[in-house]
């Protein structure tokens, strides 16, 4: 739904005296789906949570009513014995994943309540993408919470959206990965610092802009479409003078310094 669209639906519902009560009947048809996928597959409903719990830890699916009443959002999560999540990059740093990480565009888990009513076709889309994408991929923590891949996108990844999504430097962002790689977008300007990956080859693509790959015995300058890799144990340091876009691949956990205690926080798109 496009924001203009949305604040108009909006706009009409805080004006209709009714909207109270269509509010209510929206989200019990949202419960009522939702117990109905959900349960066969062995999870029990408490509050607004859906759980199942194995040996391995707990998976859960909650519903989130929004701050101004107007929809719901739904959300996975799994949490391990002592109550962490697992320690992969996969999960957000509140420790979620929306049903965003499973489509192409759009959060099909923000669900409007008027949509229950009006548009169920909307619900039940809502209902097979959590139960033929997230739950699969949810469940996999059951089995080994610390070797699930990323999400699975039944979709081409649009770079150039992707990179719309964030502003900042020198903070990767995973997109996706293979083979125990991360697959990762990065916005960078200034100088990075001095360092070296022991264990991994360093692999720079440029995609927008120019980067210059500073070694202890001389530069290698990267302009839009040129890749370069840095070998293992070789020192480095990239530097742009003016922003640039980079797309980057790593074993997945790689501290982007070389350095574990001072290396960047990886964030899922």
């Amino acid at each position: 739904m496009h924001n203009d669209d949305r604040s108009a639906r909006i706009h009409t519902a805080s004006q209709d005296p009714e909207f109270p009560a269509r509010r209510e009947a929206g989200h019990r048809a949202i419960m009522a789906a939702l117990d109905a996928a959900l349960g066969p597959l062995g999870y029990a409903l408490k509050g607004t949570t859906w759980s199942r719990t194995s040996d391995t830890g707990k998976s859960a699916v909650h519903l989130q009513r929004s701050r101004y009443g107007w929809e719901v959002c739904l959300t996975l999560r799994f949490l391990m014995p002592d109550g962490s999540a697992p320690d992969t990059d996969h999960w957000r740093e509140d420790g979620e994943v929306g049903l965003s990480r499973f489509v192409e565009e759009g959060d099909p888990g923000t669900i409007a309540y008027l949509d229950a009513e009006e548009q169920p076709e909307r619900l039940a889309h809502v209902i097979d993408i959590l139960t033929t994408r997230a739950i699969p991929w949810l469940e996999a923590h059951h089995d080994d919470p610390g070797n699930v891949p990323p999400p699975v996108q039944n979709h081409a990844i649009d770079l150039v959206r992707e990179l719309g999504k964030f502003t900042d430097h020198w903070s990767p962002k995973i997109i996706a990965g293979f083979n125990g790689h991360d697959v990762m977008l990065v916005k960078v300007q200034g100088e990075f610092v001095w360092h070296s990956h022991p264990e991994t080859d360093d692999f720079f693509l440029v995609l927008k802009g120019r980067l210059t790959i500073q070694l202890r015995d001389g530069d290698v300058t990267l302009n839009e479409g040129e890749l370069y890799v840095v070998p293992k144990g070789v020192e480095h340091c990239p530097m742009a003078s003016e922003e640039a876009h980079l797309l980057l691949i790593e074993p997945a956990g790689t501290p982007n310094t070389g350095d574990p205690a001072t290396a960047a926080v990886k964030t899922v798109l």
